[in-house]
């Protein structure tokens, strides 16, 4: 699936946009990737990247 993604601050102005292939990672490969993920406590988050959360 083609998608596209936008970085914008409180007030939707836009500071970034991409657009490329979405490819699913197994979930072997996901978990060695996840402990490189950074979350920064005071930022809103997909609920579904909460589980990589520690």
């Amino acid at each position: 699936a083609i998608t596209k993604g936008y970085i914008t601050d409180k007030d939707n102005n836009i500071y970034a946009e991409a657009e490329g292939k979405f490819i699913e990672i197994p979930d072997e490969k996901m978990q060695e990737t996840a402990q490189y993920l950074l979350f920064d406590d005071d930022k809103p988050y997909h609920p579904k990247t909460l589980i990589f959360r520690k």
